[in-house]
């Protein structure tokens, strides 16, 4: 989807801006990676305490 729709752009349907929006999609996804891994073993150590 992201590279049907930035094709039609002006700017990213040009060869040498082509990458960017997949880049930028890229970083977005790794950010919800780690802040979802973050939450995971927040959790994951408030249940061991709690089990002590």
């Amino acid at each position: 989807m992201v590279l049907k729709y930035s094709a039609l752009d002006a700017v990213f349907g040009q060869e040498q801006y082509a990458q960017i929006p997949m880049a930028v999609l890229g970083i977005v996804m790794k950010f919800f990676q780690v802040v979802i891994s973050a939450a995971a073993i927040r959790y994951t150590c408030r249940t061991l305490d709690q089990a002590e």
